[in-house]
C-alpha cells in the first residue's frame, strides 16, 4: 500500500512540476509590444507568447506587417495595415478545440486629454422581410486627442459554415455568435488606454477587431458627424465589420448554409465608392484609408479570377435557375468596377490601369457568346452567370440600366468602340421593351422580364429611377440619340412614388433639376 501511495506522489509531484514548466514558459518573457507611433504602442498580456511569424506585404498604397502567434487554445493575428503616415490595425483569433480563448491586450497613448464621439446606437430589432434583424450596430466611435485621432471597432464573434457542392465548390458565409462591445476607454497617469480581452467560446469560433489610427486628424471638419448619421441610418449597408480581406454585412435569410444570422462578403458592399464621394467633398484622412483599404480589398478578393464572384449561394437563385457559389452578379461587378474606374485619379497603380476594363470585357464575352435575351433591335444581358445554372436567368431593369452606364463610362474611358456598340444595343432593348415596364394595375414598373419576356416582379423603392436619369446623362453627354420612353418611365415612375407620399432623396432631386425634367 506504501508502494502505490508514494507512487501516486511522485506522479502528481510529475504533473505539478510539469504544470509549472508550462506556466513559466508563458511568462519567462516580456510582454509582446507594437510600436503604432512615436507616443502609441499595443501590449499584449505577458501570459501570451511572443509571434511565431512575422511577414511584411506590399500592397497598393499601403504595408501589411503581419504578427502571428500560435497558442494551445487557438491562434491570434495581428496585421497592421500602414497607409502613408497612418495605421489600421486588425485582430482576429481562432479558437481551435473546445479550449476557450483569452488574450488581454491594451493600447496606450501618450496624451493629457481627450474626447469620445460614440457611432453605435441600440440595435434596432424591427424584421426586415430580406434580411431579418442584423444584430451588429455601428463602429463602437471616434476619439480625438492631442497624440492622434482614432477609429474604433466593436469585436465581432462568429462562426464560418460552409457547404461544398459536388464539384468540389463551396458556399461560405459566417454564422453570428456576437457582438462584443466591452472594450473599455479611460485616461491613466496622462496614458489614454483601450481595454479588452479578446474571447472566444465554441471551436472554430472567430473574433475580429480593427482600429485606424492618425497621428494627425482622421478628420478635420465636422463631416465624421454626417458619416456617422449616415452609417446609423443605412445600417444594414455600412462598414462596421471590418478585415483585411474583406467586410461582413447581414445577408438575406434565404443563404446556403441556411442561418437566420447569417453575415458575408458581399462584393457589392465591399467597393468604397461611398467613402471616394465623401472624400470629395473633404480631404479627410479617414475617408481616404478607407478607400485604399477597400481597393486592397477587392483586388485580394478577385485574384486571379475574370470577375468579382459572390461566395454565398442564395437559395432563391438555386431553385430558380440552379445557381450556386460561385458565380457572377452583374450588378456587383457594375458598381465595383465603376468605382476602380473613379479612384484611379487617387490613387495612381499600375494594377488599376487596365482592372476597370475588365469587367467591360466580359460583358462583351457574353454578348459574343449570346448569353442575352435578345429583343427587336438590341439586347440585355442576364443578370447572373455561373457554370452550374440550368437556364438563363432573367433581366432585371436596375441590372440593365446599371450595366448601360458602365459600359458607356468605359467607352468614354478608353474609346473602345466595343464598349459602345454593347452600349446601344442595351439601350435599344430597353426602348423596344418601352411601356411593358409599366404595371398597369400598381402603376410602379416592373423588377424584371423573364427568358419568356414575361414581366414581373416590384421595383426598388428609387433605384432604378436614379438609374433612368443616369442614362440620360450619359446620352445627352456622349450625344447619343435615344427614345421618348426613358421619358415615360421616369414619369412614370415619379408618379407612383408621389402617389404613395414617398419624398425623393436628395440626390435624385438634384439629377432632375440638373436635366431639366420639373
Amino acid at each position: 500500500m506504501k508502494i502505490r501511495w508514494y507512487g501516486r506522489l511522485f506522479i502528481i509531484g510529475i504533473m505539478f512540476l510539469l504544470s509549472a514548466c508550462q506556466n513559466d514558459s508563458k511568462i519567462d518573457h516580456s510582454p509582446f509590444t507594437l510600436s503604432i507611433d512615436e507616443h502609441v504602442f499595443l501590449e499584449l498580456s505577458p501570459n501570451i507568447p511572443l509571434p511565431s511569424h512575422k511577414e511584411t506585404i506590399e500592397k497598393i498604397h499601403a504595408v501589411d506587417e503581419i504578427y502571428s502567434f500560435e497558442l494551445e487554445e487557438g491562434s491570434f493575428t495581428i496585421t497592421k495595415r500602414m497607409i502613408e503616415e497612418d495605421t489600421m490595425l486588425f485582430f482576429e483569433a481562432i479558437q481551435i478545440g473546445e479550449r476557450p480563448l483569452h488574450i488581454p491586450y491594451t493600447i496606450k497613448t501618450a496624451t493629457k486629454d481627450y474626447t469620445f464621439h460614440p457611432f453605435a446606437n441600440p440595435i434596432v430589432e424591427e424584421h426586415h422581410d430580406v434580411f431579418g434583424i442584423d444584430y451588429t450596430t455601428n463602429v463602437k466611435g471616434y476619439v480625438q486627442s492631442d497624440a492622434g485621432d482614432w477609429m474604433i471597432s466593436q469585436n465581432y464573434r462568429s462562426v464560418p459554415k460552409v457547404m461544398e457542392y459536388d464539384d468540389g465548390t463551396t458556399s461560405t458565409v459566417r454564422h453570428l455568435v456576437e457582438e462584443d462591445d466591452r472594450l473599455t476607454i479611460e485616461m491613466n497617469n496622462d496614458e489614454l488606454q483601450f481595454q479588452q480581452t479578446i474571447e472566444t467560446s465554441y471551436a472554430d469560433e472567430h473574433n475580429e477587431q480593427w482600429f485606424m489610427f492618425s497621428s494627425s486628424s482622421l478628420f478635420e471638419t465636422d463631416l465624421w458627424e454626417e458619416y456617422r448619421d449616415e452609417t446609423n441610418e443605412e445600417f444594414l449597408r455600412s462598414a462596421k465589420w471590418v478585415t483585411p480581406t474583406g467586410i461582413y454585412t447581414k445577408l438575406p435569410w434565404s443563404i446556403e448554409p441556411a442561418t437566420k444570422l447569417g453575415y458575408g462578403r458581399n462584393p457589392q458592399l465591399m467597393q468604397g465608392q461611398q467613402f471616394l464621394d465623401y472624400y470629395e467633398r473633404a480631404q479627410e484622412r479617414f475617408f481616404y484609408n478607407m478607400i485604399v483599404h477597400s481597393v486592397n480589398v477587392l483586388m485580394d478578393y478577385k485574384g486571379e479570377a475574370s470577375t468579382f464572384y459572390t461566395e454565398y449561394t442564395s437559395t432563391w437563385l438555386k431553385k430558380e435557375y440552379g445557381i450556386t457559389a460561385p458565380y457572377t452578379d452583374t450588378r456587383h461587378n457594375e458598381l465595383i468596377s465603376l468605382f476602380l474606374t473613379n479612384v484611379r485619379p487617387y490613387i495612381q497603380e499600375e494594377a488599376l490601369e487596365s482592372i476597370h476594363l475588365l469587367y467591360a470585357d466580359f460583358l462583351v464575352e457574353q454578348a459574343e457568346q449570346q448569353n442575352t435575351l435578345p429583343t427587336k433591335n438590341g439586347f440585355y444581358i442576364l443578370d447572373y452567370f455561373s457554370p452550374t445554372q440550368t437556364k438563363p436567368t432573367h433581366v432585371s431593369l436596375n441590372h440593365a440600366l446599371g450595366e448601360l452606364h458602365y459600359v458607356l463610362q468605359a467607352y468614354e474611358a478608353s474609346g473602345d468602340e466595343r464598349y459602345l456598340h454593347i452600349g446601344t444595343m442595351m439601350k435599344n432593348a430597353v426602348e423596344d421593351s418601352g411601356t411593358h415596364w409599366i404595371d398597369e394595375e400598381t402603376g410602379d414598373l416592373f423588377y424584371r422580364i423573364a427568358a419568356d419576356y414575361s414581366y414581373g416582379g416590384t421595383d426598388y423603392e428609387q433605384l432604378t429611377l436614379r438609374d433612368l436619369l443616369t442614362a440620360l446623362e450619359d446620352f445627352r453627354r456622349l450625344d447619343i440619340p435615344y427614345d421618348d420612353v426613358f421619358y415615360t418611365l421616369i414619369e412614370q415612375k415619379r408618379e407612383f412614388l408621389q402617389q404613395q407620399q414617398i419624398p425623393l432623396k436628395e440626390d435624385i432631386k438634384e439629377k432632375i433639376e440638373a436635366l431639366e425634367l420639373q
